[in-house]
């Protein structure tokens, strides 16, 4: 009898020591909720929203940068686990600064319950110029103070000229290159513009250049800016600069099938309503970065690190331990009922 108590004893302590030990080491696991109860209300909520928007699961985001404004409002950027995105730099003017970013290290703005950009944001209200001046001094890497004689804003003043009603800070470059002469090739967009999904088809010199409407392309030369067929008809490009742009967007670029297609400097147009239109090499607003090197010092945002699923190395130790001890003591008590 006393053996059969002995063995029972023996038997609870093991259990309770394996009990003890998957508890632990459970709780040393971070998962989806353990990862948000850790977080700030606003960054779970930041975390949900950015889920829902780009359609992925909340355990996919990840915030790499955060920086708090108010009770309410919020700047950040995030990353999908497991997804690479392209990396296509970004230039913007933002008030008195000028913004640069590229997928990996973009911030956008939350407040209340809503996703905004940078630009959105401030054209919209939603952050102040004071606001504006403390995210400048946070993310001090991507902003510049602008200066008048900037390129980008000789490049956006003149766009101005020709697009009525459009609001300064709503325009945003990318793919800027400049050519052996010195002229600025480059494309932009205006956020929030909805663009007609067609196609122009120009024939430029030997060359079809077929492109979306908001993937054209412009070049900015003696403070005017043209279309790349409007400036080799008017001898602004020669056709060397032809062969340098064409290098440069042969996405875009094909040989004429048809020595004698006509020139033109006003494009035809082709209707791709029906999802055929050529892929852009613009990033959008739903890329999403990896997670770029974490800062150190006296940086004011918080880094977010979900970390691996691994045991910690004290919840680890303490695991070993705790065995150890209801392993001792359930020898001491099987040598005690041996002896009895």
């Amino acid at each position: 009898m006393k053996k059969i108590i002995s063995i029972l004893m023996s038997t609870f302590l093991a259990l309770t020591a394996l009990s003890c030990t998957t508890a632990l080491a459970s709780s040393a696991t971070p998962d989806e909720n353990d990862i948000l109860f850790e977080s700030s209300y606003l960054e779970r909520q930041i975390i949900y929203c950015v889920a829902e928007r780009v359609g992925q699961s909340v355990d996919d985001i990840v915030l790499t940068d955060f920086y708090q404004l108010s009770d309410t409002t919020a700047i950040y950027s995030y990353a999908l686990r497991n997804y690479a995105p392209s990396s296509v730099p970004e230039k913007t003017i933002i008030g008195k600064y000028k913004y640069h970013c590229n997928s990996i290290d973009k911030v956008y703005c939350f407040a209340d319950s809503e996703i905004y950009t940078l630009n959105s944001a401030y054209i919209s209200g939603v952050i102040s110029d004071e606001q504006l001046d403390e995210i400048a001094k946070v993310f001090n890497e991507n902003f510049e103070v602008l200066e008048k004689d900037d390129l980008l804003f000789k490049i956006r003043e003149e766009l101005l000229k020709n697009n009525k009603g459009i609001n300064p800070d709503s325009i945003i470059f990318y793919n800027i290159y400049f050519l052996n002469s010195g002229k600025v090739l480059f494309n932009y967009t205006v956020e929030g513009m909805q663009y007609p999904t067609i196609v122009n088809i120009y024939h430029i010199g030997k060359y079809t250049y077929s492109v979306g409407v908001e993937q054209e392309a412009y070049l900015y030369t003696d403070s005017m800016v043209y279309r790349i067929a409007e400036a080799y008809s008017h001898g602004i490009i020669d056709d060397e600069e032809l062969e340098e742009i064409t290098s440069i967007l042969s996405f875009y670029f094909d040989l004429h099938d048809d020595s004698d297609a006509p020139f033109n400097t006003e494009p035809s147009t082709e209707d791709m309503s029906n999802n055929n239109q050529p892929t852009t090499k613009k990033s959008t607003d739903d890329e999403t970065p990896t997670d770029p090197t974490n800062k150190s010092g006296n940086d004011p945002r918080t880094s977010i690190n979900n970390g691996d699923n691994a045991i910690s190395t004290g919840h680890s130790s303490i695991a070993v331990l705790l065995v150890l001890c209801i392993a001792t003591i359930s020898a001491v008590i099987f040598k005690k009922f041996e002896k009895q």
